[in-house]
């Protein structure tokens, strides 16, 4: 205020104990500027004001009294630097105004939204699909950027910034930065516009078949690890994965990540690329030579070995050998007789046990073992029409379970008991009882021996009377009985 200057005052009183009025400047101009807000607020017309300071949820602005800016009413959308607006002088629209309460709130969104709406009215009528902008990044998100492509934004969303993996939007890019964009998609109805960086670059997996092919060695850097695997930068938007299965010819690590990082830059060989799906599959271990080939050639079928229970599971142990290679016992292969339910009731981990093996398989790196083949199949050893002998160890209501040796066993049925009708199991044989019978029929394959006393008495009594056939006189009754003795 300077002398000479009229300004508009607010009469207080108009005679003072001094003999003069006494005013007020500043009530007359809250006066003003409350009237300036009513009709703002009413007309929906722009104050001006300036930005003060920073506080909870938004700013302090100066239109003459203190007004509250909602921090999310300041830009389109959320700026990032808040600290950069203060001490400017902007325009803004009253949003609610109370003089009791002496609250104003105010927006500066609205107007920068007029403005927008009618740049986007514009743009619209002449955008269509595949125009190339120069633009600048007017805001950053987790998923992408907002580009300022004329007045209105786009969204480059982070997966169309650049053909290789991106994992922060910030790490490429910074607000006001000049970028080219292509107009991807746009829909009209909800006036919304998608742009692509990497669109304007050369693709690579166009040209990949030109630099790699399978069975190449090459050089990456890992970006990122997973249980089933690492994922190998071969160059910016080339990656292909290295398997945990093909890391290691022998060792079945399951700390997979300890030993990998991303940044780690490893060599390893292309195996196979599927361009189609966008696949490169890669192998640490096919830099040397495939072990179990030399396995399949010193451990033929039949070969016995010794090696350690590693670990069991419901199929099967397996049991590691000296070359540091895994084979599988399965639970089936433990036992000619025994129906084994789980390897636990055969084996425990850390033992050391001797087996055959059956088949090693280089492709599959498998390696299959048996325990129950260190011994001949019994049930084998047993011919139709041999006679055999056992007890008689379980009677049930069609015949008798004869144990021929421990855990083989052969069914005679009540047919085949006698050469007399039989009504009753127990009226022939009990429990204990040893016997002699003619094996009739042998499954190996469904572990089942079949047997017959009556045949084997009926046979015996027929080599009996061969035995006198050609002889001048014939037996008397009581020779039979002596040679049946």
């Amino acid at each position: 205020m300077a002398v000479g200057k009229q300004v508009q005052v607010l009469v207080q009183q108009l005679h003072s104990e001094k003999g003069h009025p006494v005013v007020s400047w500043r009530q007359a101009r809250e006066r003003s500027v409350w009237e300036t807000v009513g009709v703002s607020f009413k007309n929906a017309t722009p104050v001006e004001g300036v930005i003060r300071k920073k506080i909870k949820g938004g700013f302090t602005v100066d239109i003459g009294v203190d007004a509250f800016l909602p921090a999310s009413q300041l830009e389109l959308r959320m700026p990032q630097d808040m600290n950069k607006y203060i001490g400017q002088k902007l325009q803004f629209l009253v949003t609610e105004a109370n003089r009791g309460q002496r609250n104003v709130v105010l927006s500066r969104r609205k107007i920068l939204e007029v403005g927008q709406k009618e740049l986007r009215g514009k743009l619209f009528a002449t955008l269509a699909d595949g125009q190339e902008f120069e633009g600048t990044v007017s805001g950053i998100t987790d998923f992408g950027a907002f580009v300022d492509i004329g007045g209105v934004d786009g969204l480059l969303h982070i997966g169309d910034i650049a053909w290789h993996r991106i994992k922060k939007v910030s790490d490429v890019l910074s607000v006001g930065q000049k970028v080219k964009v292509k107009v991807l998609k746009i829909d009209r109805e909800k006036e919304k516009i998608s742009l692509g960086m990497k669109q304007l670059a050369a693709r690579p997996w166009d040209s990949m078949d030109e630099r790699y092919q399978a069975g190449s060695i090459v050089a990456g850097k890992i970006t990122s690890v997973t249980d089933f695997g690492a994922f190998v930068e071969l160059e910016p938007g080339l990656e292909g994965l290295l398997h945990c299965s093909e890391v290691s010819w022998t060792e079945r690590d399951q700390s997979f990540k300890k030993h990998f990082k991303p940044g780690q830059e490893i060599e390893v060989k292309i195996i196979a690329i599927d361009k189609q799906k966008e696949k490169i599959s890669l192998s640490l271990k096919q830099l040397q030579a495939n072990p179990w080939e030399e396995v399949k050639l010193r451990y033929p079928s039949g070969t016995r070995l010794k090696g350690v229970v590693t670990h069991l599971t419901p199929f099967g142990a397996f049991v590691k050998l000296a070359e540091g290679m895994e084979g599988l016992i399965h639970v089936a292969d433990m036992s000619w007789t025994k129906k084994i339910r789980h390897p636990q009731d055969v084996l425990q981990v850390g033992q050391e046990i001797e087996a055959v093996v059956m088949d090693v398989n280089p492709d599959n790196e498998k390696i299959s073992l048996s325990l129950k083949h260190l011994s001949d199949d019994p049930y084998r050893r047993y011919r139709t029409g041999a006679v055999v002998s056992g007890v008689v160890k379980r009677i049930v209501e069609f015949g008798a379970f004869i144990e021929l040796e421990p855990n083989v066993e052969a069914l005679v049925r009540i047919s085949e008991m006698s050469a007399q009708r039989v009504e009753n199991v127990s009226d022939v044989l009990a429990i204990g009882q040893q016997v002699e019978a003619k094996v009739i029929k042998c499954d190996p394959q469904e572990r089942k021996i079949d047997v017959s006393i009556k045949k084997l008495e009926h046979e015996r009594e027929r080599e009996l009377l061969k035995k006198y056939v050609n002889k001048a006189e014939r037996p008397t009754l009581g020779q039979l009985l002596e040679e049946e003795e």
